[in-house]
């Protein structure tokens, strides 16, 4: 993120402000056993479920770093469409944001 979400009425170009990189966010089916452990956290994972993971591309390509997945071999074959898009619907159909 790149800047803060102000206070008040929020316009697109806000959006943008924070999210200026064309990421896209890309999706992947992996076992409860592979996921990251920065993603389950202290969460309860079936290791045979399958569980779906979205992140933005930035994260799949960069994901062994510390800031990131801290693992490496993950395949997220679906691209799903820009961060900022999915933002921008996300922040138009919230009536207020708390």
């Amino acid at each position: 993120m790149r800047d803060i979400v102000p206070r008040g009425q929020l316009k697109v170009r806000n959006i943008w402000d924070i999210m200026p990189f064309d990421n896209t966010v890309v999706v992947g089916t992996f076992k409860g056993r592979d996921l990251p452990k920065v993603v389950v956290r202290d969460r309860q994972v079936e290791p045979d479920r399958e569980y779906t993971l979205a992140v933005s591309n930035f994260t799949a390509e960069n994901q062994g770093t510390a800031e990131n997945l801290r693992t490496t071999g993950l395949k997220f074959p679906h691209e799903v469409g820009l961060l900022r898009d999915m933002l921008v619907d996300w922040f138009r159909k919230k009536a207020v944001i708390e």
